[in-house]
């Protein structure tokens, strides 16, 4: 009978059955530490998605913030001018109820200026009653009927003036030279003269 003697130590030694379940050992932390690795590859993968995700919704989160604060801006730019509208408003409402009715005598013969026609001149106006019931009296001569009736004309498509009407046209003389006297009234409204 012969006996072996493996003089190697029994680290070194392979074979025998307490070496398969080493092997398995080795296997079976191998496909866990590959497990490990995989779970780490993945959760770093949607950790990478989950900070892309996070910068985005700062973003947005700072657009929203600056879109807030211009929105804030516009607001308050508009609830100025309101106010700065009702303060002048306010001041015009002060100024017409101070102005109530009154004519601008000064602005009104101004623009007579401009109505009564080269033929016609006026000798005498004048004014009775108040507000809406304002009665305008024009006197004066004229070279012909037709220079009164452009100046009846005239004074119609003034919005100044309403229900202008001829009082009389006569014929007179001056020396030689033949004229006519006319008057013409005229309602008045009380804006006007103003500008």
């Amino acid at each position: 009978m012969r006996y072996r003697f493996n003089l190697a130590p029994k680290d070194i030694r392979g074979g025998g059955p307490t070496d398969l379940g080493g092997l398995i050992l080795i296997l079976i932390l191998a496909v866990y530490i590959a497990g490990l690795i995989g779970v780490g590859i993945l959760y770093e993968e949607r950790y990478i998605n989950l900070q892309g995700s996070l910068s985005k919704l700062n973003y947005q989160k700072n657009q929203l913030i600056f879109d807030e604060q211009a929105a804030k801006q516009i607001l308050d730019r508009i609830s100025n001018l309101q106010t700065a509208e009702m303060k002048d408003r306010k001041i015009l409402n002060l100024l017409n109820d101070l102005a109530g009715g009154r004519i601008l005598w000064s602005q009104t013969l101004a623009q007579l200026t401009h109505i009564v026609p080269e033929g016609v001149w006026l000798q005498s106006m004048s004014s009775t009653g108040e507000g809406q019931s304002r009665s305008v009296v024009f006197r004066g001569r004229a070279l012909s009927n037709q220079w009164v009736s452009r100046f009846l004309f005239l004074l119609e498509n003034r919005p100044d003036f309403s229900d202008v009407r001829l009082e009389y046209s006569r014929l007179s003389k001056i020396g030689e030279k033949e004229v006519y006297n006319f008057e013409v009234n005229a309602r008045m409204t009380p804006t006007a003269g103003r500008s």
